[in-house]
């Protein structure tokens, strides 16, 4: 099989590549490499960036039934989570129409009509996120020195989700942070405590770490894991055989996969995976990313 519609982020690789069989919107001579889909989500090849055009793509259903919301939230393709603060307010949404008890193809109600709405207005703006692919610093030329993943874990009533960082430290001192992935869920509807709902946080960034570590060939003990929940730290720090089930089989989970010191305690308000309330959970992960304030250590 002849591969063809090649395209990159670099001229020199584009340049030895025949004209036949780079992508058709190429350019050599005025630099233009166009935007394009890899994987799902749209690449912008000449600032090497993932971005989204959710909004061009959408249209705001003539009914707000059930059927039409689930349409609409499945959608959105963001398998590495760069969206997570914005879907799972989508997800939120779709959960309180479903204990509505509303017929698949029947209205739903005011409330959940008016936050439908508003989440669907804000998907124009989506086209303003920017995420850098490369995940270390492409124009540092020194030697990397050491490299690490730090995982920030939050939960509340709402939700729950984290956060994955790669740090990078180089021969030269510089430090880069850069985003990874999310993962965020909405609570379960029965009643749970906020602990328990934090302890399902831990786990579901310890599942999320141990993919990107095994995707990046990174060893597990090279990760630092951060909570703000003191009970959570409590109870990995102890025998998970001194808990009940629910407590003890996540506890259990953890220890098989990382070791005691790899758990540490983070401020709330300095925790990115969670700095805000209600169903605006992990906002503040995205808006870490955009401006560039991820934490360095």
């Amino acid at each position: 099989m002849h591969a063809r519609k090649w395209i990159s982020n670099s001229l020199e690789v584009l340049e030895t590549i025949p004209e036949e069989d780079r992508a058709a919107e190429i350019d050599i001579g005025t630099g233009n490499l166009p935007t394009t889909k890899a994987l799902g989500i749209s690449w912008q090849a000449k600032h090497d960036e993932s971005i989204f055009k959710v909004g061009d793509e959408m249209t705001m259903p003539d009914e707000i039934t059930k059927r039409n919301v689930l349409k609409t939230v499945c959608r959105i393709f963001d398998p590495l989570g760069f969206l997570a603060p914005y879907v799972v307010r989508g997800k939120q949404i779709m959960q309180d129409i479903w204990l509505s008890g509303v017929d698949w193809d029947e209205n739903v109600r005011e409330a959940e009509k008016l936050n439908f709405e508003r989440w669907f207005e804000e998907l124009k703006h989506l086209d303003k996120i920017k995420i850098s692919r490369c995940l270390k610093n492409e124009n540092n030329e020194t030697q990397l020195k050491s490299m690490s993943i730090h995982t920030f874990v939050d939960a509340s009533s709402i939700a729950y989700g984290a956060v994955t960082y790669l740090r990078c430290e180089y021969e030269n001192d510089d430090v880069t942070v850069r985003f990874v992935a999310a993962k965020s869920r909405v609570a379960p509807t029965e009643s749970t405590s906020i602990p328990r709902l934090e302890l399902l946080a831990a786990t579901l960034g310890l599942k999320l770490t141990s993919r990107i570590c095994k995707t990046l060939e990174i060893e597990i003990k090279q990760v630092t894991l951060w909570s703000d929940s003191m009970n959570v730290i409590y109870w990995i720090r102890k025998n998970s055989r001194q808990f009940k089930t629910f407590v003890a089989n996540r506890i259990a989970e953890i220890h098989r996969v990382t070791n005691l010191s790899q758990w540490r305690y983070v401020p709330t308000n300095e925790n990115p995976a969670g700095q805000c309330q209600e169903v605006y959970l992990l906002t503040v992960l995205l808006l870490r990313t955009i401006v560039g304030k991820a934490p360095a250590s």
